[in-house]
């Protein structure tokens, strides 16, 4: 396999809402390659989330200057403008891409206990994308669990038979409870933390992962962590792009557009729900990250709601 050129290129941004019938009316579409093969890395972004899904084959995703191996039943999940680019041994690879507008269209509505886990993986809008979400890597139990779904995805994109729209939404609810699954089962890691981050940042993740709906501060963090809380706001925002408090911040607000989109709840249930016991802050804080408020917000996502 040909070695990675990290010599900066003008940005190449390939415009796939433009593309697909589907992603503009259901915000969906997928795309299939086989025989797919790229020697020669060509990063490039698109104007959607995207999830590369390997069926056949071994490579390399290549993420910035981060390269992850990825075989059959790899998922990598790149956000809006995220550049990077997949590249294959001489004998290619078989790929599907599935593409999600997920700031204009909501997700189809999974079981429960699967939502927090739909909300750490996909980030529902731009604005929320930092250092470490940027990408996620998922390694599914066995390729057929994307050939079957994205696959019948495909065909009903293709044939618009009678009832096409809700096959697609049904195929990737099941798609999607697989991804979930296989993120429940996989850990922090340490190769998960960005280059040069601090040993501890798995664990201050972890914690805010699982405790981000708590009145979690600086004072837990730390002891999380057992550093100073100057050494912990100076590492991470290092690390990660933002302060700690930014980042509980933005997982909190992203938990909320998933509620907001997904449960009929009042807005203030939702914020209740997500950490914040003062409707004010947690209103104005929704429209700082999101451009809207949350009463807005589930407007234009088509349920209804009081405030």
């Amino acid at each position: 396999m040909a070695e990675i050129d990290h010599q900066p290129r003008a940005r190449r941004t390939v415009q796939v809402h433009r593309q697909f019938p589907t992603l503009r009316t259901l915000g969906m579409a997928t795309e299939q390659f086989l025989g797919y093969v790229n020697l020669t890395i060509r990063a490039h972004a698109v104007d959607v989330v995207l999830l590369t899904c390997i069926l056949r084959g071994r490579g390399r995703h290549v993420i910035g200057e981060q390269s992850i191996e990825v075989g059959p039943g790899s998922v990598g999940i790149t956000h809006y403008g995220q550049e990077h680019d997949l590249l294959t041994e001489a004998g290619g690879m078989d790929v599907m891409n599935l593409y999600l507008d997920l700031e204009h269209h909501p997700l189809p509505l999974l079981p429960r206990q699967l939502q927090g886990d739909l909300a750490a993986m996909l980030v529902p809008h731009r604005r929320l994308v930092h250092r470490i979400n940027r990408q996620v890597q998922l390694q599914l139990d066995d390729a057929a669990q994307i050939a079957q779904p994205l696959g019948r995805m495909l065909r009903e994109q293709t044939e618009h038979d009678v009832g096409y729209e809700s096959v697609m939404r049904q195929q990737l609810s099941l798609f999607l409870i697989d991804c979930c699954r296989s993120a429940r089962r996989a850990e922090v890691r340490d190769s998960d933390v960005p280059s040069g981050g601090p040993a501890w940042l798995p664990r201050v993740l972890q914690m805010i992962e699982q405790r981000y709906d708590e009145p979690l501060g600086l004072s837990d963090l730390s002891a999380e962590a057992q550093v100073s809380r100057e050494h912990l706001c100076r590492q991470f925002a290092r690390a990660a792009g933002c302060s700690p408090i930014a980042y509980l911040n933005r997982r909190r607000i992203q938990a909320a557009m998933w509620l907001l989109r997904t449960t009929d709840e009042r807005v203030i249930e939702v914020a209740l729900r997500c950490g914040y016991n003062d409707l004010s802050h947690f209103n104005r804080l929704f429209k700082t990250m999101v451009g809207t408020t949350p009463r807005a917000y589930r407007r234009g996502s088509g349920l209804d709601g009081d405030a």
